[in-house]
């Protein structure tokens, strides 16, 4: 059992963040960004991305006026996921947006893939159904693999869409990947540009470097240096705030003075703990601003207006200049002398305390029963005085120093007494200014519930007012959308009857079409072929013998075809090809004169598809649609031939056969005459040169 769970803790170690961190990660303004490009790009989508980011949002995300939140626009859609995102950490609805972001980053994904490649990373997506990543990066490998992909603030230069940002080429190396990076995991990052230029060529260093045989030295030295300046700099901060106090004390010695505030401790390079400088210089500003500003203030006003007004700043100040020495001490780290707790008491005794109740602690405490006793030993200490002052000359010397010892000792008991006595009465003072701010701050809390109470049952009336009428609404609309739909479904039915009856008219159409082309094919064949009988006869050959060469069957076409074809070979042909079939010629030959051209005489809505129809009278034969005109132009005695003073450009060719073979391989160049309406053939033979041949 233990084993397995240790194996679970090893298997959850590995694998990567979840989803929804990222989107912590990031921050939120890519955040918005992803989120509203995944949003936008759902119509674009591919049909399970856009499926599973629906579906994700009508299961998670709530929308106040609709029943299914996906078909809310984005802009609506943006604050609730976001929502759910960081607020609920919703994996689900986070595997969804990164892999519909991933699509419609169709450049940068490009980009990132092939950085991918280079560093012989495979492109793994995550588990977006679940929302988990598979592994996590390790923290090298990440910072090499993006730094390589984004040296600069933009990545993806050559993206057609747009560029993208390094943080939008880390969240895209994350998703095709499959590993994730959280950001907690980067290492400390040096801010000043000689240590970072240090760190980097450090780390350009190979393992077997032998600088690496001093680093331990070199640390411990620029650590030993390290102490050295900070030492300087201390004694630097030091200077400067000791020529500062000294100033405060030239410039306002009496107002200092008058508050029994005393700066001697304030000064001296060891007066302050190492980490203290900014602080006390601070401080020392302060103190100077603040006796400026109690300077003109400390004369009693001209009016009792102006002495009202006067000394409640003036009573501010004081108190502020004052409680400056604690501060100070405590940043000097040294404990409180009895002495020195004393002239705090008395300091805050003149900063308008009452003198009665500093002095005396509350009634029932140890030290009220204390300081109750401490009066009896005064007055016992009288008595002694007195008895001493009547002691004979003949009274023991020993009896005299007891009594002084007991002097002594009552002496040091109350000092102790009054010592303890200012602090309590000083714990005393910030315990009441504790309670009076709690006080305070509870009053101002009652007001604020009691306001936001008010704003929240004045919102809710409103809230539900308007939903009462958005009900209604919805209601009605409900309504007459089912009448329409009603109404839709009649409609619909007659649509029906008359689309089958359509549908049956349309079959019999093409079926009596079909007949029609069947019949129209068969009798022009018979006529060709009958022709050619006729034709071949008149020429002195058999009717239903086979052609010759693919000489006779070009004389054959001609004599038969003489307004569709004009046969006019240029000097690269070949007349005499050893073609094995001439017959086949022929029936090219009759294709161009009866079906090519009757598609080129009669306009057509949609161009014909001339190569099925060859290929459909013609098995074995093609027909290619153009040469470029830099070959035509190149060899053109190959591409040009000329009827009736006139030059046509051989752009077209049909044939039959791949080879360089002249029994099995032919091709027929033609061009089409607008004027003449008639095909010029110009080319016979194997092929005609290009500039690869």
């Amino acid at each position: 059992m233990a084993a397995k769970r240790s194996k679970r803790k090893e298997r959850r170690e590995l694998s990567g963040a979840t989803m929804s961190r990222v989107f912590l990660d990031i921050g939120p303004d890519l955040s918005e960004s992803v989120i509203l490009r995944a949003l936008s790009f759902r119509g674009e989508a591919s049909e399970s991305a856009r499926s599973s980011l629906n579906a994700a949002i009508d299961n998670h995300v709530k929308m106040v006026g609709f029943k299914t939140p996906s078909r809310a626009n984005e802009s609506q859609l943006k604050e609730p996921t976001l929502y759910q995102l960081i607020a609920k950490a919703n994996d689900k609805l986070a595997g969804a947006l990164l892999r519909t972001w991933v699509e419609s980053r169709g450049d940068l994904r490009g980009a990132v893939e092939s950085k991918l490649g280079d560093f012989d990373v495979p492109v793994e997506a995550p588990d977006f159904k679940v929302g988990r990543f598979n592994a996590k990066w390790d923290v090298g490998e990440w910072r090499k693999t993006l730094d390589s992909m984004a040296p600069e603030e933009d990545v993806c230069d050559d993206c057609a869409e747009e560029k993208g940002t390094k943080e939008e080429a880390a969240l895209m190396l994350m998703c095709l990947s499959g590993k994730s990076h959280e950001a907690a995991d980067d290492p400390e990052t040096l801010e000043t540009d000689l240590l970072g230029d240090w760190m980097k060529q450090l780390e350009e260093l190979p393992p077997d470097a032998p600088e690496w045989e001093e680093s331990f030295a070199f640390t411990d030295m620029v650590a030993e240096m390290a102490e050295r300046k900070m030492s300087e700099r201390r004694g630097f901060e030091s200077d400067a705030i000791d020529k500062t106090v000294a100033e405060v004390k030239a410039e306002y010695d009496e107002e200092l003075r008058y508050l029994d505030v005393n700066l001697s401790a304030w000064t001296g390079k060891n007066a302050l703990s190492k980490n203290a400088g900014p602080e006390a210089k601070e401080l020392a500003n302060d103190l100077r601003d603040r006796l400026a500003e109690y300077r003109p203030l400390r004369p009693q006003g001209s009016s009792r207006a102006e002495e009202t007004e006067r000394a409640a700043r003036r009573d501010e100040l004081e108190k502020a200049i004052i409680g400056m020495v604690p501060r100070w001490d405590a940043l000097e780290g040294a404990p409180f002398t009895v002495g020195e707790l004393a002239a705090h008491a008395r300091r805050a005794k003149m900063a308008g305390e009452d003198a009665a109740r500093a002095d005396a602690p509350p009634p029932g405490s140890p030290l009220f029963t204390e300081m109750a006793h401490l009066r009896k030993l005064r007055d016992d200490l009288d008595d002694i005085r007195k008895a001493t002052d009547e002691l004979s000359s003949e009274q023991s010397k020993e009896d005299i120093k007891h009594i002084l010892q007991s002097h002594k000792e009552m002496k040091a008991r109350i000092e102790r007494l009054e010592s303890d006595n200012a602090e309590l009465k000083g714990a005393n003072s910030d315990l009441k200014s504790l309670h009076d701010a709690v006080v305070d701050e509870n009053a101002g809390l009652k007001q604020t519930n009691a306001a936001l109470s008010a704003e929240k049952a004045e919102r809710d009336a409103v809230d539900v007012a308007a939903l009462n009428a958005e009900v209604e609404r919805l209601q009605s609309d409900n309504r007459r959308l089912t009448e329409d739909k009603e109404g839709l479904e009649l409609a619909n039915e007659g649509l029906r009857s008359d689309l089958d009856l359509l549908g049956r008219e349309k079959d019999n159409l093409e079926l009596d079409l079909a007949r029609s082309g069947e019949t129209e094919t068969y009798w022009r064949e018979a006529y060709i072929a009958a022709s050619a009988g006729e034709t071949r006869m008149a020429m002195g050959a058999s009717p239903d013998a086979e052609l010759g060469s693919v000489n006779e069957a070009l004389e054959l076409a001609e004599t038969m075809f003489p307004n569709e074809l004009a046969i006019a070979l240029n000097s690269k042909s070949s007349k005499n090809s050893p073609f094995r079939k001439p017959d086949e010629v022929f029936g090219a030959l009759t294709w161009l004169a009866t079906e090519y051209r009757r598609r080129r005489t009669t306009p057509s809505a949609t161009r014909p598809d001339f190569n099925k129809l060859l290929k459909e009278s013609c098995p074995g034969w093609f027909y290619k649609p153009g040469q470029t005109e830099v070959t035509a132009e190149q060899f053109i005695e190959w591409y040009t031939t000329t009827v009736d003073n006139k030059t046509h450009h051989l752009y077209h060719h049909i044939g039959k056969g791949n080879s360089h073979d002249p029994q099995h391989t032919i091709r027929i160049a033609f061009a089409w005459d607008d004027e003449s309406e008639r095909v010029a053939v110009g080319f016979l033979g194997l092929h005609q040169r290009n500039r690869r041949s």
